[in-house]
């Protein structure tokens, strides 16, 4: 059976097109450092690098999530400290009062002192992070404390109307709650010191030495163990974060693995490929160098 000369010609073109296109290929390879870079490079591989790159955004998520959650309770432990340097200082003055050779005026200013110990208070349970009030449950757009003649008001949410927790999801079926709420925390302090402070102005030294500090005492108490809750979620999303960390380390381990391109092997499929190139040229080259007549001897 006789080749045509069209066929000859068609089978030079199709092999210098598929040359080529090996050479661009591996010269593609080198020059972007990857091994797949559109999915008929590698149909498996292409399906493992997105699985691999979904995994780590999602781990990237969770990080940004955790990074917003300590930051929130670094600002909730930061205002319960400086709320438990207050009610020291209140304690401090409530000994002073106690004392029974204070004068009306002494006391007065003894008293007027706690006034402002309480308007620091407040203050501190109406902290916000990023524009949202950190002691008010899920009513962050609210300031939750405030006073009035009658006495202290709570606006925020609160575990009675079932909008007090804030949580977030930290990891696959993961969730952390990430707030204390201010009716929890504050109000009963503001209480205490609102008695103490009435106490004071009235002279009474025994409700003051016996009532009064042992009720700012557990006060303390029970800031000390919200505070070592709040720290032990702050080491805990550290902990997390971290774990995370090391397993899009691994996860970005194997993507290279998968997706980048081995330098010395690639280099070696390059100069293959451009010697194919070059040879399926020559050939193209030899194949036009006949006549027609050359064909019809």
């Amino acid at each position: 059976m006789r080749i045509s000369t069209q066929q000859i010609v068609q089978d030079t073109i199709l092999g210098v097109e598929d040359a080529y296109s090996r050479f661009g290929v591996a010269e593609k390879q080198v020059s972007t450092g990857k091994r797949i870079n559109q999915p008929s490079d590698d149909p498996v591989g292409t399906g493992e690098v997105l699985k691999l790159q979904q995994l780590n955004s999602q781990i990237n998520q969770y990080n940004n999530i955790i990074d917003l959650a300590v930051n929130f309770l670094s600002t909730t432990d930061s205002a319960l400290s400086s709320t438990n340097n207050l009610l020291q200082q209140a304690r401090t003055i409530a000994l002073q009062a106690a004392n029974s050779s204070l004068d009306d005026s002494a006391r007065a200013n003894l008293a007027n002192q706690i006034g402002q110990i309480i308007t620091q208070v407040i203050s501190l349970g109406n902290s916000s992070y990023e524009g949202r009030y950190i002691f008010a449950g899920q009513r962050t757009k609210t300031a939750p404390l405030a006073q009035t003649p009658s006495g202290f008001v709570y606006s925020g949410g609160s575990a009675a109307t079932g909008d007090g927790n804030i949580s977030l999801d930290v990891n696959v079926g993961e969730s952390v709650t990430i707030n204390v709420t201010g009716d929890q925390v504050f109000m009963p302090i503001l209480s205490t010191l609102k008695s103490l402070q009435d106490d004071i102005a009235n002279g009474q030294l025994s409700t003051i030495s016996n009532v009064d500090v042992a009720n700012i005492d557990t006060q303390l108490g029970n800031l000390l163990s919200v505070r070592a809750g709040v720290g032990a979620k702050i080491d805990m999303l550290n902990g997390e974060k971290l774990r995370n960390e090391q397993v899009s380390i691994g996860n970005t381990s194997l993507l290279s693995q998968v997706q980048d391109t081995d330098m010395a092997q690639g280099m070696v499929d390059l100069q293959t490929a451009q010697t194919a190139y070059q040879a399926a040229l020559m050939a193209t080259a030899h194949t036009y160098q006949y006549s027609l007549l050359d064909f019809l001897r």
